[in-house]
């Protein structure tokens, strides 16, 4: 479990711990189903281009609607 918690903290700690903006969308599942995120870090206090980013990946692709096979 700590294993875990260092690898989640590694690559999620950097956006907050240095005020960027940062936005996960759905990308995909893995070869076990579990869906799959897609980090898009910014410049600090730019937003807009995060949220934009993030909105024209989900239209061009449909993962956003699709959910993991119980």
């Amino acid at each position: 479990m700590v294993d875990l918690i260092t690898a989640v903290m590694r690559y999620n700690a950097l956006p907050a711990l240095t005020g960027m903006p940062a936005l996960s969308v759905p990308c995909g599942f893995s070869e076990d189903g579990l869906p799959i995120g897609m980090q898009i870090i910014g410049r600090a206090f730019d937003e807009t281009t995060v949220f934009r980013i993030g909105h024209g990946y989900q239209m061009l692709t449909d993962w956003h609607t699709r959910e993991p096979e119980l």
